[in-house]
């Protein structure tokens, strides 16, 4: 347990929470770290901190919702697969959204 406003650490896990002042709660940036100590989490946690009050860590909020399209292709873990089966799993997810009602 630690005094720093939007701070949470336990057993390894460091929350992280940001709220952009005078934004009224409006602006928030959050993220969880995995850290062997709370040092460690304490320095990573001014170092999330600077970013989003600097500007350099962007805004994820649209205008508009996200479509699933969308979602899969920047978040899918295509990363952990072989070519064959991102283009399966691609052309899977994207047929069932042409087929949505």
């Amino acid at each position: 347990m630690t005094e720093l406003p939007g701070f949470w650490y336990s057993d390894g896990l460091a929350k992280f929470e940001i709220i952009k002042p005078g934004t009224g709660g409006r602006k928030r940036w959050r993220t969880t770290a995995v850290v062997p100590s709370i040092a460690q989490a304490r320095s990573a946690y001014f170092k999330f901190r600077e970013e989003c009050l600097s500007g350099e860590r962007g805004e994820r909020r649209r205008d508009r919702p996200v479509r699933f399209r969308e979602y899969t292709d920047e978040f899918w873990p295509f990363g952990r697969m072989n070519e064959r089966t991102k283009v399966e799993q691609t052309k899977g997810i994207h047929d069932a959204e042409l087929h949505a009602p």
